[in-house]
Formats: structure tokens, sequence, C-alpha cells
């Protein structure tokens, strides 16, 4: 049997270089984390600061079906899908519906207490088509809504599926757009 007799411990050293090892990558993996959260609110307030240019240039009009259609890919991990026919297109994030388009209207979800006042202010906003009506919005694009309320709108939806979206499901969406 060997007897250890001085200094540290082989064994101890190696538990020490182990532990060291681990809290570095520990260290590392937060940092990548931190780094792609920032790339991804960066890219998020470019395309903000894109969409009001072009909002400015519309001077608050009514903006186009094409316009609705651009500016919700604008949100971070949004696709297109047809799971219904032709019609209607539906954006999608981690693979919930934020927005359905057909025509001349889009559906969008909405928390139930801000979609009733949003109906009771204006007459282009009715419960979803087709969808729960505590929680879906139909807003006919007829000319009585701005560009910013509307898009303001998407946001409310985008921001309400992604946050319900697993954990997980956000992170790959923000691992995806950085």
């Amino acid at each position: 049997m060997m007897y250890w007799t001085g200094g540290v411990h082989p064994l101890a050293a190696i538990i020490a270089a182990v532990v060291v090892s681990v809290m570095l990558y520990i260290m590392h993996r937060n940092h990548q984390k931190q780094e792609k959260n920032m790339i991804y609110w960066i890219e998020e307030s470019r395309s903000q600061l894109i969409w009001q240019d072009e909002f400015d240039r519309q001077g608050g009009r009514t903006p186009t079906m094409e316009w609705i259609t651009e500016y919700c890919f604008t949100r971070p991990g949004a696709v297109k899908d047809f799971p219904f026919g032709k019609e209607p297109m539906v954006m999608k994030v981690g693979g919930k519906m934020f927005a359905l388009l057909s025509g001349q209207a889009i559906s969008l979800k909405c928390d139930p207490v801000v979609a009733e006042n949003l109906r009771e202010q204006n007459e282009a906003i009715t419960p979803g088509y087709h969808l729960n009506k505590k929680h879906w919005n139909s807003i006919r694009i007829d000319g009585s809504l701005s560009a910013d309320e509307i898009r303001s709108m998407i946001d409310h939806s985008y921001d309400l599926v992604f946050k319900g979206l697993p954990k997980a499901v956000r992170e790959k969406v923000r691992l995806t757009v950085g």
C-alpha cells in the first residue's frame, strides 16, 4: 500500500481540474446565450426601424395586404403555411399561428380584455372568424385603421404566441434569428 506523504493529493488535483473545466464551460455557454440574445434584440430593433421608415413613407395610411404580409415576415422566426388550402395564408412562429391573412382581412390573436376594447373602438375589428372569439380578432383592411395600429396588433399577437411557446422552442427561434 502506498501512502501520500505531502502536497496536494493527485486525486484531489484531478477533481479540481474537472470542476474548474465544468465551471469554465458553463461560463462560456452563458456568455454565448447572452451574445445570441443581444444579436436577437439588435435584429428586432433593426427590423422595427426599417418598418418605421416604411410607415413614415406611407404617411400613416392603411397598408396593403402585401405590406401586412411583409411586416409579418419581419417577426423573428415567422413562417407562412397553408394548412387550410389556398386561403387563408397562416403566419406561424414555433409552429403556432399568430396571423391568418385572407382577402382583405387579417385575424390576430389578442388578449381577451384588449380584444373587447378594440372591437368597441372600431367597426372593422370583429370577433375572430372561425376562431376562438374570446382570443382572436378579425380585422377588415378597409382604410379605417392606420399602419401603426395594424402593426401594433400584429406585434401583440406575435408576442402572445411567442411567450406561450415552450422555452426550448423560444430559444430555438432566437438561435435561428441570430
